[in-house]
């Protein structure tokens, strides 16, 4: 399954990523100067971004060739296809196939609880107040799920 990235993102978690190792190499008392730990701070996030570079790169063409053949990109298990839309025959069997709820349904999503929401990392309330944000902003770029989420928002 190909998750739709981007450089930023990415770049982000190369640098969150480097930040932690570095701490603890200083921690450790590896690292014992600031020149030091800011060396070894950009060398760990470039080889981090070098190695994420080409799976970004190769995972956003999976979603070029799809969305160019007009099939899916959806992942499984969310009701059946309707023809090249890639949406499901009821807008809430939609299947979210990345992000912290990749592989659930919409309408799985908006009927969990704060607790269950907390479990796929939504710190900010329970599903259906992720299902409402999903549609009000413009950050998510599948505008497919996008649109089977407004319709299922209008049948609640």
């Amino acid at each position: 399954m190909a998750f739709r990235k981007d450089k930023t993102t990415s770049a982000n978690a190369s640098l969150m990523t480097a930040g932690d190792i570095v701490a603890g190499l200083v921690a450790a008392g590896h690292i014992q100067t600031v020149v030091d730990a800011a060396d070894a701070l950009v060398d760990l996030a470039q080889r981090g971004l070098d190695f994420a570079g080409p799976v970004v790169d190769a995972d956003n063409e999976v979603f070029k060739e799809a969305e160019a053949s007009g099939g899916s990109t959806g992942g499984g298990g969310g009701g059946k296809s309707r023809g090249d839309a890639g949406v499901a025959d009821d807008p809430g069997d939609t299947v979210f196939f990345g992000g912290k709820f990749k592989g659930c349904s919409i309408v799985e999503v908006y009927k969990m609880s704060v607790d269950e929401a907390k479990g796929y990392n939504h710190q900010y309330g329970d599903g259906a107040s992720y299902i409402t944000n999903y549609v009000a902003t413009t950050k998510n770029t599948n505008e497919t799920t996008r649109d089977a989420a407004k319709a299922f928002l209008a049948t609640v």
